[in-house]
């Protein structure tokens, strides 16, 4: 982790576009710091955090893993959440991580796994309460997830609910980059989902949740994830025709696929 920086760093990296420039200008507000958010201490939490996670799921007695517990609940408090960009939250959005197919490993394995994930605790990842078994797939026990496309429409998207949504999955994914630097696998934004649970759904904003691959993935399923959420919103906002999700999602992957994600990873050199 100490070698390799963190691509979440850069979002000039990252998107392209009318939306995507506004979602560039605040986010690189956020990690300057400009808006209230301590960069410094901010890595120091995550870096300690991950350190002590990785002592814990390497914990072999009761006495050991309740010492690492006890290391992470006296860390003192994440830095402030940082607010978007006129949106009516006074925070970011939940972005809870799930943990599909496990495939291949062994029942020790999947307590460590279960162990680690369900430690992970951030302003911006919901605190795992446990995991589910059902044909091969491990996953965080939840319900009432709304596939993006279906709950789009019923939102009411402006451009400031757009944009602050978009600088909300990049903070979680800069957060994501650091804190599972660990032997579990790395991030992949493959897949996006809403909470459609809560009443004030058409007020406030909804709450993100990304898949993370625990193999195989790398950092273009993060690129073309973005992308499409970028794509989608602009759809909503006035900056895209109105096309079916279908279309914006193909036109995403096939216009840059190659053009804009493989000359993105050929800059971050430091992604082997």
């Amino acid at each position: 982790m100490d070698s390799i920086s963190n691509p979440f760093d850069n979002p000039n990296n990252l998107v392209s576009g009318d939306l995507a420039n506004k979602t560039t200008s605040i986010w690189s507000e956020t990690i300057s710091g400009k808006r209230k958010l301590n960069k410094e201490e901010e890595e120091m939490y995550e870096q300690k955090k991950a350190e002590y996670i990785k002592a814990l799921v390497n914990s072999k007695t009761k006495e050991e893993k309740e010492e690492q517990q006890s290391r992470i609940d006296d860390l003192p408090a994440p830095p402030p959440k940082v607010r978007g960009p006129g949106g009516p939250s006074a925070s970011f959005p939940t972005v809870a991580v799930a943990c599909p197919e496990l495939e291949g490993l062994t029942e020790e394995e999947l307590a460590e796994e279960e162990d680690f994930m369900t430690h992970l605790s951030h302003p911006n990842i919901l605190r795992f309460a446990g995991f589910t078994t059902s044909q091969g797939v491990r996953a965080v026990k939840e319900s009432g997830l709304t596939p993006l496309p279906e709950a789009l429409p019923t939102l009411h998207v402006t451009e400031e609910m757009a944009v602050e949504w978009a600088v909300s999955v990049l903070y979680a994914l800069r957060y994501a980059w650091n804190a599972t630097d660990l032997p579990y696998g790395t991030v992949g934004l493959e897949h996006l989902y809403v909470e459609m649970r809560r009443k004030t759904v058409k007020l406030d904003l909804p709450e993100w949740r990304c898949v993370q691959q625990r193999k195989g993935e790398t950092i273009k399923n993060d690129l073309r994830g973005l992308h499409a959420i970028l794509k989608r919103l602009e759809a909503y906002v006035g900056q895209e025709k109105k096309a079916g999700f279908s279309e914006v999602m193909g036109m995403c992957l096939s216009r840059f696929d190659k053009s804009m994600v493989e000359s993105m990873i050929q800059k971050l050199t430091a992604l082997q």
